[in-house]
């Protein structure tokens, strides 16, 4: 949390420092953390870490206000950044889908359209399945969706999750079923209820609700060798590192629009 605390503090402080011309530059109104994403995924949920410190601490000296644009896979907070170029009082909190985004779509802003503050953090992704699926190694799970029909569920279309969905796919030649979700707490929810088969979320969205909310229901994940573990022993094993042999990263990033 230290570690947090002083990056936050080192973004906060590099905000107004961009140049001589603006390092005097104080709030005059609430801020908004502009999240890309439904509430409860690992986004929603670092941003309201970071309104947390900042309120705590009163780095800004007005409000810190979270909302939530996370409309076509987050263009909808792209795009409302773009628009307040004249308003210094909004932070956009993304991941990659900043830039992948405008690649794979015809979108209404590019990714030069804002400029970066800070990389924040950097999440582990993992194939996730339930605790009672017939495959708890990713041998016997790609062996299973080579003979069905598996659904993959994911936070958003055309971003990370769905990306790594493809390169599986790419890697084994098997087929999934790609379902996308506003956020990861609700691919989370929907892999709980078997829903769906598996998904690529990052520890906290899986780990958090499930230890939270499904009583300690343990979740298993194919890409650890502590998968059969329960939820509560493994959280406790790796609270300080938790990665797995085939788990992908991706990074959340702080930006403004480009001359704000």
């Amino acid at each position: 949390m230290r570690r947090l605390v002083g990056l936050v503090l080192a973004s906060v402080t590099s905000l107004s420092a961009m140049d001589g011309a603006r390092a005097d530059w104080k709030p005059s109104k609430a801020v908004e953390f502009v999240v890309t994403a439904g509430p409860g995924g690992g986004t929603d949920q670092f941003a309201r870490v970071v309104q947390a410190i900042v309120t705590k601490y009163e780095l800004l000296g007005q409000p810190a206000v979270v909302v939530n644009k996370g409309g076509g896979s987050g263009a909808e907070g792209f795009v409302y950044a773009k628009l307040s170029a004249s308003d210094p009082h909004k932070i956009v909190f993304a991941t990659s889908n900043e830039w992948m985004l405008p690649m794979v779509a015809k979108l209404a802003f590019r990714y030069d359209d804002l400029k970066p503050v800070a990389a924040m953090a950097f999440d582990e992704f993992i194939l996730w399945v339930r605790p009672d699926a017939p495959y708890q190694d990713a041998k016997s799970f790609i062996a299973a969706a080579k003979a069905g029909d598996l659904k993959m569920g994911g936070s958003q279309s055309k971003d990370v999750d769905q990306l790594l969905t493809s390169l599986i796919q790419k890697a084994t030649g098997v087929k999934f079923t790609y379902i996308p979700f506003k956020s990861g707490n609700e691919a989370a929810v929907q892999l709980a209820g078997s829903h769906i088969d598996s998904n690529t979320n990052n520890p906290s969205e899986n780990v958090g609700l499930f230890f939270v909310r499904f009583a300690k229901r343990r979740i298993g994940r194919i890409t650890s060798s502590a998968a059969r573990r329960p939820i509560a022993s493994w959280m406790r094993r790796n609270s300080r590192r938790l990665s797995g042999p085939k788990s992908r990263g991706h990074a959340t990033f702080l930006r403004v629009k480009a001359g704000s």
